[in-house]
């Protein structure tokens, strides 16, 4: 079984770590790299709220 809080927890991690190599990035465009890649993580936690709810 797949312990939920840790999935969770992953995702804030990789969040986090996201916007530390954003404030890190030096062009526009690695910026907006990690941009996509916070948003995509959103994406994905919103994705397993709405399963989880079913």
């Amino acid at each position: 079984m797949v312990n939920l809080d840790n999935v969770f927890n992953s995702i804030e991690d990789s969040k986090q770590i996201s916007r530390i190599n954003m404030d890190k990035a030096k062009t526009k465009v690695e910026k907006e790299y990690w941009i996509g890649v916070i948003g995509g993580l959103q994406i994905c936690k919103q994705h397993l709220e709405q399963e989880i709810l079913r």
